[in-house]
């Protein structure tokens, strides 16, 4: 064989591999702050039908509970069609970051 073909050969080669091991289902990062949650495409289907999805962020944040007791909770990420007031943005979702300690912080996202 000719160096010409063993190019082209390699680089199918890695083209297949390269396919082959590649994430099959798509998703999109949702990011607020230094919080982000990965929403499945059945996640972002449940979104656009109306549904809220609500996902934990791996992260936790430090907060005064009663007795002046410092306590760490988890901190997580709901996606929703409509905000907690009802209004709507198009083409828009609202997101929320949240832990036991109340809600952080919002953002509207486009999925």
């Amino acid at each position: 064989m000719d160096k010409r073909k063993i190019l082209v050969l390699s680089l199918l080669v890695l083209f297949v591999v390269g396919m082959s091991l590649s994430a099959v289902s798509a998703s999109k990062n949702v990011k607020i702050g230094k919080y982000k949650v990965k929403l499945t495409n059945s996640d972002i289907k449940k979104i656009k039908n109306g549904k809220q999805v609500t996902k934990s962020t791996g992260k936790y944040i430090k907060y005064q509970a009663s007795a002046n007791k410092i306590v760490k909770a988890k901190v997580k990420i709901s996606v929703s069609k409509k905000s907690n007031d009802g209004g709507t943005k198009k083409g828009k979702y609202y997101a929320e970051s949240w832990s036991s300690a109340g809600p952080i912080k919002f953002r509207w996202v486009k999925l």
